[in-house]
């Protein structure tokens, strides 16, 4: 009997069930109406999840930029320098050549190129060689916003050589490290070299790149430390030339003219011996 009376007492206390609409479980409680001004959350996401800013592009480039010249910035011990820009008057193909390849400046330029990536990079190296020229009082760099363009007619892939050569050589002074180089590839395999002369006359050739895609594009290369050689016959300075660039045409492609655009090269040097006292003595009397 009183097992009885406690089931009853247990019905009598137990809430009543609510109506629930079709395909709901019973649990399922409806959201909760926002309070008055304040902001509607969006689905995915958290009530106070802080709002995050889109990456800039030019902010990334600046970045990236600074892991180029090993991170270095002109100083009293760091130039940069322009080495060519490979103006018609100072650089042209090889007379051997002229019939293998026409040449002509136009408006291509990295500074006009749509990608938004080369733009800032080539801007961040013009702003090193201004920032060089302040330091040394020297007039302000501003670049031409032409660019060269080489039709290079390949008739024996792997046995025809372009040779670019400046009229007469560039000296590069100081202890040179690093040099920039700004191509728009041609779709060809076709790799180029710069060739440097250091004091012993005889030159050496170091690869740049390869031409087989298509656009602008920036490469960094190192100059090897048997090109940062003194010349005792010269007050005992460092001495660097640039000769021009050899364009080696590649043995797998097809005969037919190849088109590729130069711009500006920029190079850094250590300054750092010149503030050594008795450092542009001749080492022989």
């Amino acid at each position: 009997m009183s097992m009885f009376f406690l089931a009853v007492a247990g019905i009598l206390a137990a809430p009543a069930n609510k109506s629930l609409k079709p395909g709901a479980l019973p649990d399922d409680e409806p959201p909760a109406k926002p309070a008055p001004g304040a902001t509607p959350v969006k689905p995915g996401t958290l009530p106070n999840q802080p709002s995050v800013a889109k990456p800039d592009a030019n902010a990334r480039s600046n970045t990236k930029h600074e892991e180029f010249w090993y991170g270095l910035k002109p100083d009293a011990v760091t130039a940069f320098r322009l080495v060519t820009d490979f103006n018609l008057k100072q650089i042209a193909p090889d007379r051997n050549y002229l019939h293998q390849v026409s040449a002509r400046a136009v408006a291509v330029h990295p500074t006009t190129e749509k990608n938004t990536e080369i733009k800032p990079l080539f801007e961040a190296d013009s702003e090193l060689v201004r920032q060089t020229y302040r330091n040394e009082k020297k007039p302000d760099f501003a670049p031409a916003g032409k660019s060269i363009e080489y039709r290079w007619n390949v008739e024996r892939p792997g046995k025809d050589v372009l040779y670019l050569k400046p009229k007469k050589e560039i000296f590069l002074p100081d202890r040179n490290r690093i040099f920039s180089f700004y191509v728009r590839g041609a779709g060809h395999a076709h790799q180029i070299f710069a060739v440097f002369r250091g004091p012993s006359k005889i030159q050496q050739e170091i690869f740049v790149c390869s031409l087989d895609y298509h656009g602008w594009k920036r490469f960094e290369v190192v100059i090897p430390p048997y090109l940062r050689l003194r010349n005792p016959l010269r007050y005992n300075r460092f001495e660097l030339y640039f000769l021009g660039l050899k364009v080696q045409s590649y043995f797998r492609d097809q005969p037919g003219t190849s088109v590729f655009n130069l711009a500006e090269m920029f190079i850094m040097s250590d300054t750092s011996d010149k503030k050594i006292p008795g450092s542009d003595m001749p080492s022989e009397f």
